[in-house]
């Protein structure tokens, strides 16, 4: 569900009903954490949260020489993807902010995290720029990702 409110509601019907189901919920805001959980859920999964800590993992660094290199893709949910891509000189996605490519209205994909330089930012806002040689996290559904490639990934 989109919204905590719902999922709240959900949970207290579902509790009543069954006092013995399992209930796993998704919350939108790490706010509704603890009010999920008081209304009947045995576990909330606060969706920022999750997401951060998989564009922690695809973004690390391994220091030790022989350990290997982490997969490219990340399965989030079933039928969504977190990728990572190396913006080239050639792309039109660079020296452009997230508001000029119209990504999200264009093709259904959003950009999540950038690592420029070894400096991982996620605080993504309409006005943060695309730089050359920039890793981006595009976050997608596979259709979405693979508009994604054709239009961006050259």
């Amino acid at each position: 569900m989109n919204d905590d409110t719902d999922v709240m509601f959900t949970t207290l019907i579902i509790r009543g009903l069954n006092p013995k189901s399992t209930i796993l919920a998704r919350a939108n805001s790490y706010k509704s954490i603890d009010k999920i959980y008081k209304a009947g859920a045995d576990y909330v999964a606060a969706l920022p949260i999750v997401a951060g800590q998989m564009l922690a993992k695809m973004t690390s660094r391994c220091v030790d020489v022989s350990c290997k290199k982490m997969d490219e893709d990340i399965m989030l949910y079933e039928g969504i993807d977190i990728e990572k891509h190396t913006v080239s000189s050639g792309s039109e996605l660079v020296n452009k902010t997230i508001a000029d490519t119209q990504m999200r209205k264009k093709i259904g994909c959003t950009v999540i995290g950038i690592d420029r330089d070894g400096k991982i930012i996620t605080d993504i806002l309409p006005s943060t720029k695309i730089m050359n040689n920039d890793i981006i996290a595009v976050v997608g559904g596979k259709e979405e990702i693979l508009k994604f490639k054709e239009e961006y990934v050259k």
